[in-house]
């Protein structure tokens, strides 16, 4: 009963707290914004739903020391392949070759008369056709873009030298020394060679009978030898001289000769010369 009392007689000054709270609290919503207590009224969210990671390919897009070149992706490589060589249905004749790198050169006997003609690397034999390769007993041309192939028939018979022109007996046979270095470099340049002399078809009866020999440069080999403008030549080494190829062909052979024997015509007398090789 004494509790009762005593509670009774706290009753009063409870009310009095309670009353102070609710001042307390309507003063403060008074002075205090909104957005603060709304703040205050919402529970704060967690950190790991605030706070979300990039992405690791987001990270590794960064460029952190500038930006990065970009990248080629590689290409195909497309394999060329060779072009084919086919069987050349051109209307000419190959009589011979010299190989010599890029100084090669043919020897061909044309279409229609058009006769025997040197023709080295790069030059067109006839339109649409240019001698591409040089080889003992071929050639290549690019015939309009198409790589073809003449082939010279080995063992060929060459052609009978005309009728033999009249002339006087030969005198004694003169003698000429030669040097295999000397000799050898003026081969070995063949544009050079052809170019210190020119050789025209000397063509007796409609038929070809020897080489005349033109327009010797001073000091060239032709002069060394002792040939002169006019002279006529028609054998070297007891072969006729009747066709360009043959005398290509005898080109090859001198190379590694140690002696040359030649009959030409000068002035309607029959020389005979002979070169000894050194």
């Amino acid at each position: 009963m004494a509790h009762i009392q005593g509670f009774i007689g706290k009753v009063p000054m409870l009310t009095e707290i309670a009353i102070v709270v609710v001042m307390a609290w309507m003063v403060a919503g008074m002075l205090m914004p909104a957005e603060q207590i709304s703040a205050i009224d919402k529970p704060q969210q967690s950190l790991s739903s605030v706070m979300t990671l990039p992405a690791l390919t987001d990270l590794l897009a960064v460029p952190l020391f500038g930006q990065l070149p970009a990248q080629d992706m590689p290409k195909s490589q497309t394999k060329v392949q060779p072009k084919t060589v086919v069987q050349s249905p051109l209307n000419i004749k190959l009589l011979g070759t010299v190989v010599a790198g890029d100084d090669s050169a043919a020897i061909i006997r044309l279409a229609g008369g058009a006769g025997e003609k040197v023709f080295f690397i790069g030059d067109a034999i006839q339109p649409g056709a240019t001698l591409k390769e040089v080889a003992s007993w071929s050639i290549i041309v690019d015939h309009n873009g198409r790589l073809e192939k003449i082939s010279m028939t080995k063992g060929m018979a060459l052609p009978q030298a005309a009728s033999p022109v009249v002339v006087n007996a030969p005198a004694r046979i003169q003698q000429h020394a030669m040097s295999r270095v000397q000799l050898n470099r003026h081969m070995q340049n063949l544009p050079s060679l052809l170019s210190e002399a020119r050789a025209l078809p000397n063509m007796v009866n409609g038929r070809m009978d020897g080489f005349v020999i033109t327009d010797i440069v001073d000091g060239s080999l032709y002069q060394q030898a002792g040939l002169q403008n006019g002279d006529v030549l028609r054998k070297v080494n007891g072969q006729v001289i009747s066709n360009a190829g043959q005398a290509m062909q005898l080109y090859q052979t001198l190379q590694s000769a140690t002696g040359i024997d030649i009959e030409l015509t000068r002035a309607g007398q029959l020389q005979q010369l002979h070169y000894d090789i050194r």
